[in-house]
């Protein structure tokens, strides 16, 4: 269903877990930036596709997201957010999402944010669900530990603005999703802790305007 692709980065990344003791240490704040864009990328995992496949449920991109059904690739804006330097303390929030359709039912997942709250195991994404025009709330999408990740260290370039990626974020779907995604698609085949796939994530940051 969806094939697996990566967004390429031209900047080195280093292993997160080799500077989580000084990146993600103790809960001093430094110089807060507002997120001025950016994307998020997500590789869908074959574990993700088989249960996709199994409940025969096909996925639709929701604007500005895009989805390219040849390659599988889906990308979604960053258009808000926040950066703290000191810790890597962010918020992320995207525009767009997906859709999870099966012939009259549609479950809309929009508006994701993606939350690193300066703990290295404790990062999750949550979003908007709506099912058939029903609002659900925001709900916890999946989680993951940015352990398992790769990071770029925040630095400012000639122009004043910080650049942050995040490669290889593995997405765990939570217990709250798959009851809902279950729910509506009347299957089991969505259980808390599959792997949906790979994040990668690039925004770009500048200094708040107060």
């Amino acid at each position: 269903m969806l094939k697996t692709s990566i967004n390429t980065f031209a900047a080195a990344a280093i292993a997160l877990g080799a500077f989580a003791s000084s990146a993600f240490a103790g809960t001093n704040t430094g110089p807060t930036e507002d997120i001025r864009g950016g994307s998020v990328s997500i590789v869908v995992s074959d574990e993700a596709k088989i249960a996709l496949s199994f409940g025969e449920i096909n996925l639709r991109k929701v604007a500005p997201t895009t989805y390219d059904a040849s390659t599988g690739k889906i990308v979604s804006p960053i258009v808000t957010g926040a950066l703290d330097r000191s810790n890597l303390r962010s918020e992320f929030g995207l525009s767009g999402g997906v859709q999870f359709r099966r012939e009259t039912t549609v479950l809309s997942v929009t508006d994701l944010v993606v939350s690193i709250p300066g703990a290295s195991t404790n990062c999750e994404v949550s979003a908007l669900f709506t099912l058939n025009h029903g609002f659900r709330g925001r709900v916890k999408l999946a989680t993951f530990s940015t352990t398992e990740a790769q990071a770029q260290v925040p630095v400012a370039d000639i122009s004043g603005k910080t650049r942050f990626k995040l490669l290889g974020a593995q997405l765990k779907l939570t217990s709250e999703a798959a009851a809902i995604l279950n729910e509506a698609f009347q299957t089991s085949a969505f259980q808390a802790g599959l792997d949906l796939g790979t994040a990668n994530l690039g925004a770009v940051a500048a200094d708040r305007e107060l």
